[in-house]
């Protein structure tokens, strides 16, 4: 059964409270309104919200806002570390604890966090971030993970986004964390899901969803020792599953296989009761067993 009163108040249930929304909108607010108007305004070119809070599938457990800050700065002179040391220098004028963390910025908030990415505009128009392994400026695609989330959400009738946010959730809920995906690679893994697929409503999604993965890479599960290529949403060379470990993929298949079983027998369910029954075992006590 698709249960549509019982997913509209599970999706009710997981995502940000109406406090986390504003404490998120207005942390990144100050935030720019700060570089905006300090030292770091004849740098500042622009800046947005990215990862989950950009993309509008956190949860109530996401506990980061993502942001990135395009600054005016020329590659050949200023080199990452030099950017972020220069940002902190900033940023430490107007709070109390700034801290540097590979690539990014933490400032705490009350009960969140802003990650504070610099990042430098290209000649072709592209932004370019500080890698933490290389410790150069590469290429990043998170203005356009916005774009194409946010297409593919209109293109499902609104359907993505809340499939996204109650498969993450089934994720944290049923996944042991030696082989859970990382969280923009199961995204990656839905979206592909999404543009091959048709779903009227959130569960069927999210049976869908389940079977599709088990389809798709048990072939390859058993005929390769390696995690397959993960495509990176609106890119189609980059691999987002390169350091998933075959033992992870693995894992991670056989939990699928498992919650796939459960999906279909709540949506085959001749009953709301056993239906209610296996949708709460996929997704623990946030899914109402009343509404």
């Amino acid at each position: 059964m698709n249960l549509p009163v019982h997913f509209q108040r599970f999706l009710s249930n997981i995502e940000p409270t109406p406090n986390q929304k504003e404490e998120a909108a207005t942390g990144y607010l100050n935030l720019r309104s700060r570089l905006q108007e300090e030292d770091y305004a004849a740098y500042f070119d622009h800046s947005f919200v990215c990862g989950s809070y950009g993309r509008d599938i956190a949860l109530q457990t996401t506990k980061t806002v993502d942001v990135v800050v395009v600054a005016n700065y020329t590659a050949s002179l200023w080199e990452p570390h030099v950017a972020l040391s220069h940002l902190k220098r900033i940023l430490s004028k107007n709070c109390q604890t700034v801290t540097v963390q590979d690539n990014s910025i933490i400032i705490p908030l009350d009960t969140l966090e802003l990650k504070i990415v610099p990042a430098i505009r290209t000649d072709d128009g592209f932004l370019k971030v500080p890698d933490k392994t290389s410790h150069s400026w590469v290429r990043s695609n998170a203005r356009r993970h916005n774009q194409v989330s946010a297409a593919m959400d209109a293109s499902k009738k609104g359907l993505y986004k809340p499939l996204v946010r109650a498969l993450k959730y089934w994720r944290d809920h049923k996944m042991a964390e030696a082989w859970k995906a990382k969280s923009f690679l199961f995204e990656c893994l839905v979206y592909d899901y999404a543009a091959n697929s048709d779903f009227d409503s959130v569960a069927q999604g999210v049976e869908g969803f389940l079977w599709y993965i088990h389809s798709k890479y048990t072939p390859f599960r058993e005929s390769h020792d390696c995690s397959p290529f993960i495509r990176e949403i609106g890119a189609t060379d980059v691999n987002v599953a390169k350091n998933w470990t075959y033992l992870e993929f693995c894992g991670f298949m056989d939990a699928v296989f498992k919650s796939w079983i459960l999906s279909r027998q709540a949506m085959e369910a001749q009953s709301k009761i056993m239906s209610v029954d296996r949708w709460r075992q996929l997704f623990g006590d946030a899914f109402p067993s009343v509404t």
